[in-house]
C-alpha cells in the first residue's frame, strides 16, 4: 500500500477522483464504493457520526483562535451519541 485518503462524514464523493490505494470515511454511496473497487482500491466506513467527533476538540482550538474573544465559550457535548444502533 502506497497511500491513504481520510474524510470525516460523508467523504465518498469528495474521495472519488483521489488517487490512492485505501480510502478511509465515514460513508459512502454503494456507487462510491463500487468504483473504488473497480479502479482497484479499498474503503473503509468508519461511520458517518463517528468519524467527525475525532476531529471537533482540533476544530474547537483552531475555532476559539480564530474568534480569540474571552466572552465566546465553545462547548462539545459530552451527552452525544451515535444515532445509528446496530443490534
Amino acid at each position: 500500500m502506497q497511500t491513504i485518503a481520510f474524510v470525516a462524514g460523508s467523504g465518498g464523493t469528495t474521495l472519488k477522483n483521489t488517487a490512492s490505494d485505501l480510502k478511509v470515511t465515514g460513508e459512502a454511496t454503494h456507487h462510491d464504493i463500487l468504483d473504488t473497487i473497480h479502479h482497484g482500491g479499498s474503503i473503509v466506513l468508519a461511520g458517518h457520526s463517528n468519524s467527525e467527533r475525532g476531529f471537533l476538540w482540533k476544530f474547537k482550538d483552531v475555532l476559539a483562535s480564530m474568534l480569540n474573544n474571552p466572552f465566546v465559550q465553545i462547548v462539545i457535548s459530552s451527552r452525544d451519541v451515535d444515532p445509528v444502533l446496530i443490534y
